[in-house]
């Protein structure tokens, strides 16, 4: 971790609001888990921080499609981590698709 970036270490992690992590991203957060910590840009004030998982107790995942994270549910269970999943859902006939 560098070492002049800001650490948080939240209880509630609000995981994939701005990518959808479950759908597109599973082994990525299977990785970043086993590493204990994830780096990331503020999207308010755009400075880098670092968000450790030491302290977190729930993931809470905003998704389409959560089939790919299927297979990271035990770990997370193993780990003592709860979670939950937001499902975005769509009107597509009426969007147009």
């Amino acid at each position: 971790m560098k070492q002049d970036s800001v650490k948080h270490a939240p209880l509630i992690i609000s995981a994939s609001r701005a990518t959808d992590i479950p759908a597109f991203h599973a082994e990525w957060l299977k990785e970043r888990l086993e590493a204990g910590f994830v780096e990331r840009i503020n999207p308010f004030n755009r400075k880098p921080g670092t968000v450790s998982f030491a302290a977190a107790r729930v993931f809470v995942f905003w998704t389409k499609n959560p089939r790919p994270m299927f297979s990271l549910l035990d770990d997370l269970e193993a780990r003592g981590l709860h979670y939950y999943f937001h499902f975005t859902l769509n009107d597509y006939e009426a969007e147009g698709y």
